[in-house]
């Protein structure tokens, strides 16, 4: 769960993509200096970090590391090192961690502010969501992304067709490919849906230097008017806390809160059917956990991605000033009681992959069957 513009799986979905970009190829000595500093970063800065490093053991991620000077040494041009950096980070953890190209200024030669958010702005996944009738009882909303861009197109797409879809009985929600962004895209969502009070989990923030500072910079990456104002009082409560405390965001007080402000049952759909797969993850993931909650919602598919216990990722310039490394700074209060990243989340009713090659729509048919039936 994510406060206002603190976004979580967006960045992360992003950083994996840019991941795949062409590399800075700045040479194998930085990109030696770059892996070099990740390990330590990570222990004192990532949130999930530690209890990576306990639950998976030294050895594996010393081998993790020695794999990766390994393939560094053997690229003398630097052309591999994305690769090979990611494929180290991913040992750690499957999801909201990743390295991408970065800024092009020297860290040695800024100050720790402009070095921690120097990163240049992330594009999102391309894919608005889209609404089609099945038939005149069923209704397909597919939502490719959470992306914060996507909260009014998906407000206005459902404002548009609010009295058809007053009338429609049946909605099919296909998340499958989601991934994440930010929660307050779906909220739009939740308000259509939800007949049931439903709980929502919080998050704790790790306080260091680092975490603070890339923190504040975050608003330089999305040149957001508002996310000064939303992302402050977290950098307060931060700076106020000792290193390596935790603290939650201001006005949060519980770790669990019961949102009643729910549809009444005549005015949300008799049954909505959540198509999701594993890649659905992050935010993806949030909204899954959230409106699985209402009596008129079923799961259907296959286990989500399990990236969500360890979120809203921050953008931290490695020591080539051609790169940046993404990493988690919150935890969620679930923990260690309801984990999601072990497993991900499982549907109420199992559909077996396709094969490959299969038409998507296909499953889509077979939950109209399900819905439709007498």
């Amino acid at each position: 769960m994510m406060i206002p513009l603190v976004l979580a799986g967006g960045l992360s979905a992003v950083a994996t993509t840019g991941a795949l970009a062409a590399d800075p190829a700045n040479g194998q000595a930085a990109c030696r200096a770059d892996l070099e500093f990740i390990p330590g970063f990570l222990v004192e800065n990532d949130a999930g970090a530690p209890e990576h490093l306990k639950r998976l053991g030294a050895p594996a991620l010393d081998k993790a590391l020695a794999e990766a000077r390994q393939g560094i040494a053997a690229d003398p041009s630097g052309a591999d090192c994305l690769s090979l950096l990611n494929r180290y980070v991913r040992a750690w953890r499957g999801g909201h961690i990743a390295v991408s190209p970065g800024p092009e200024a020297n860290p040695a030669e800024a100050t720790p502010d402009e070095a921690a958010s120097a990163p240049s702005e992330p594009s999102a996944k391309s894919g608005r969501s889209t609404l089609r009738w099945l038939s005149d009882r069923t209704v397909l909303i597919t939502l490719p992304t959470f992306d914060p861009g996507e909260r009014d197109p998906l407000e206005g797409l459902l404002a548009s067709h609010r009295r058809r879809l007053s009338q429609t009985p049946n909605w099919i929600l296909d998340i499958r490919e989601n991934d994440g962004g930010a929660d307050l895209t779906y909220a739009p969502l939740l308000e259509a849906i939800v007949v049931s009070p439903r709980v929502e989990v919080g998050a704790e923030f790790l306080s260091t230097p680092a975490n603070i500072a890339n923190t504040r910079g975050l608003c330089r990456v999305y040149q957001d008017k508002s996310c000064e104002a939303a992302v402050a009082p977290l950098v307060a409560a931060m700076q106020a806390a000792r290193p390596g405390d935790y603290v939650r965001p201001p006005g949060v007080t519980e770790a669990v809160t019961v949102k009643r402000d729910h549809r009444a049952p005549r005015e949300a759909p008799r049954r909505v059917a959540v198509v999701i797969d594993q890649a659905c993850g992050s935010s993806c993931e949030q909204f899954v956990l959230s409106v699985r909650q209402s009596a008129n919602v079923k799961l259907f598919g296959r286990r989500t991605a399990g990236s969500l216990d360890y979120s809203n990722v921050r953008p931290q310039a490695l020591p080539s000033g051609s790169r940046l490394l993404w990493y988690a700074t919150s935890r969620s209060l679930r923990l260690p009681y309801l984990p999601v990243d072990a497993a991900g989340i499982p549907p109420d009713i199992y559909l077996p992959p396709a094969a490959p090659g299969a038409d998507p729509a296909a499953e889509i048919e077979r939950v109209r069957a399900w819905l439709e039936a007498p």
